[in-house]
């Protein structure tokens, strides 16, 4: 697997990534075919992965799968289209603010 560096960051990334969307659909339970998944494209050399809080979850299954290989991968996520039940709103320019809003607050209190 070819891999650059992801702008001026340092960063050494697979040139191919996974997006993790379709990961969000799986239960919590099905943790064992997250981490395959996963464990399959690291050891593979694809090490960038990309998730969001709107791909279900996604987050949470590569939190539990990878923990044991951090050093190993990149994550990307993305703040403004946070996950709901179709509640018929707008992505608006409001609406991602208020999702970015919402998207930075949680990550501090997780810190």
């Amino acid at each position: 697997m070819q891999h650059r560096t992801l702008g001026n960051t340092g960063l050494k990334v697979s040139r191919l990534g996974v997006g993790l969307s379709e990961l969000g659909d799986l239960r919590l339970e099905d943790e064992g075919i997250a981490a395959r998944v996963l464990n399959t494209a690291l050891d593979n050399g694809i090490n960038f992965f990309d998730t969001a809080a709107c791909y279900g979850n996604s987050e949470e299954l590569f939190g539990r799968s990878m923990a044991n290989r951090r050093d190993e991968h990149v994550l990307s996520t993305k703040a403004g289209h946070a996950w709901s039940d179709d509640n018929g709103e707008s992505w608006t320019a409001e609406t991602v603010r208020g999702d970015v809003i919402q998207a930075l607050q949680a990550a501090k209190q997780a810190d």
